[in-house]
């Protein structure tokens, strides 16, 4: 969403009824020395948790939220929590582990070709999947599941 924003150094998202954070969002954002986050509907889970820790990672002390201090909103027992004091000890969050495995799989040229994976964790793991460092696009993103449908040409067939 953000990339290619560079040169960003101020960015108010205040009252824009924002309930998630996406990790790694903002990590495009490298001259970002402020972010308003204030009023917004946040929902305090383990993705905001990854979200805030990246931040305490760039800028010191959260200094990138300036005077401005976003609050929880949901879950109830996180209301009016600021993003600002949030810590592990606040969620029980659990690292991914992948449970269905893809198989190594050959197919002839032309041939359909079906993958599985299945992942758990909290925050839920995102499933991307790579041929040759070439991210591929799979729908619905957090399935699990490939199709490839690709028409390859092999050329070392033709005289």
């Amino acid at each position: 969403m953000f990339k290619g924003l560079i040169k960003l150094d101020i960015l108010d998202l205040r009252l824009n009824k924002i309930r998630n954070i996406p990790p790694g969002i903002f990590d495009s954002l490298t001259s970002l020395s402020l972010l308003k986050l204030d009023h917004n509907p946040l929902t305090c889970d383990c993705n905001i948790l990854l979200f805030v820790n990246a931040l305490k990672k760039n800028y010191l002390k959260l200094h990138v939220f300036g005077d401005y201090d976003p609050l929880c909103l949901f879950p109830v027992e996180m209301s009016e929590k600021s993003l600002k004091e949030l810590t592990e000890n606040d969620f029980q969050c659990t690292p991914p582990d992948v449970i269905v495995v893809p198989e190594n799989k050959t197919v002839l040229v032309g041939e359909e070709l079906q993958l599985s994976c299945k992942a758990v964790g909290d925050p839920e793991p995102l499933i991307t999947w790579a041929k040759d460092d070439i991210y591929l696009e799979s729908w619905p993103k957090s399935s699990g599941k490939i199709v490839l449908r690709y028409t390859v040409i092999d050329l070392s067939q033709t005289q």
